[in-house]
């Protein structure tokens, strides 16, 4: 470590005066560019006094933002500056952390090869290391990943894996409460396409709560879609409800609620296509095919082209379908 950089982690000083600001953002009670104008202020001070590590987090945070708005080019160049502010301070750790956030957003912008490769070499780093948050990340991504390309039966054992390890890992939990609450998600879709409904409604129902733990607005979004997925499968939920309402079109409703929220936009494209096919599921196949057009307009404008493609295929085949 250089002496001119003594700090390989952003001072708690310093992080006292982030984690507001991303909190307030998260939670829709700070708009998006009162937020990132605050972030470049905070970065300019910790450029000014030389503390790579502060302007790093950062750079970490405005990366954050700008991914949940399917932003993933700009997203991108935060958490690559931030990797070369980490490394310039000594912190291999979240230059790990970097790693894996890029490769969420080469997952997200439809590279697959690129992100597997980045998160495979991420675990095997993760793993020499003792390193348990990371590991868990990985193990969660892969799973995402092999869900996104048609294998749930791969991606099954391993969010279940990551599930085991949290629960072994009491001081990681608090660390990656908001992807415990994906990995709840995605095993409900897995649960659903497996025809195992019981577990899928337990799980849709155990992401929301771990989202509310969390109070991350964008989470209770990905909950609430999640049963409006599950709901759609059901006749009635397999308790009768326990308090939860049996309307698809409620959670559906309430997640777009969330995601305008935070302009997560991304995720407002994805809820208009997971609405418009649980429309069309439901007899309401021209509903829902305006819907999926919707959807197939904002994924091509924010640039997500392998989606806006799935979409277009999905709303053509509704058309069809509706002309007999």
């Amino acid at each position: 470590m250089s002496a001119e950089y003594p700090n390989p982690q952003p001072t708690p000083e310093f992080m006292e005066r982030c984690i507001p600001i991303i909190k307030a953002w998260e939670a829709g009670t700070l708009p998006f560019n009162e937020a990132a104008e605050r972030f470049a202020a905070l970065r300019a001070e910790a450029a000014a006094a030389q503390q790579p590590a502060n302007q790093g987090q950062v750079e970490i945070m405005m990366g954050v933002m700008y991914g949940y708005r399917a932003n993933l080019d700009t997203a991108i160049d935060h958490f690559r500056a931030a990797r070369r502010l980490f490394e310039q301070a000594g912190n291999p750790e979240r230059m790990l952390l970097c790693d894996t956030n890029i490769a969420e957003c080469y997952r997200d912008k439809g590279e697959i090869t690129r992100a597997r490769q980045m998160f495979s070499l991420a675990l095997q780093t993760a793993r020499q290391h003792g390193n348990r948050r990371v590991e868990i990340i990985c193990i969660i991504n892969e799973g995402q990943i092999q869900l996104k390309l048609g294998f749930p039966n791969i991606a099954r054992p391993a969010l279940e894996e990551a599930l085991r390890r949290i629960d072994e890992a009491a001081d990681v939990r608090p660390q990656v409460i908001g992807l415990l609450c994906e990995a709840h998600r995605d095993l409900a879709s897995i649960y659903l396409l497996q025809g195992e409904a019981a577990l899928a409604w337990d799980a849709a129902r155990n992401a929301l709560l771990t989202a509310q733990e969390s109070k991350e607005v964008l989470r209770i979004g990905f909950a609430n879609r999640a049963l409006g997925e599950v709901l759609t499968a059901l006749d009635v939920p397999p308790d009768g409800g326990d308090g939860f309402s049996d309307d698809p079109d409620h959670y559906f409703q309430m997640a777009m609620n969330n995601f305008r929220e935070i302009k997560a936009e991304g995720e407002v494209a994805r809820t208009l296509s997971i609405h418009a096919e649980s429309l069309a599921k439901r007899g309401q196949v021209m509903t829902g095919a305006k819907k999926m057009q919707q959807a197939v307009l904002l994924f091509t404008r924010l640039g997500m082209v392998a989606e806006a493609a799935r979409a277009a295929e999905i709303q053509m085949q509704m058309l069809k379908n509706a002309q007999g």
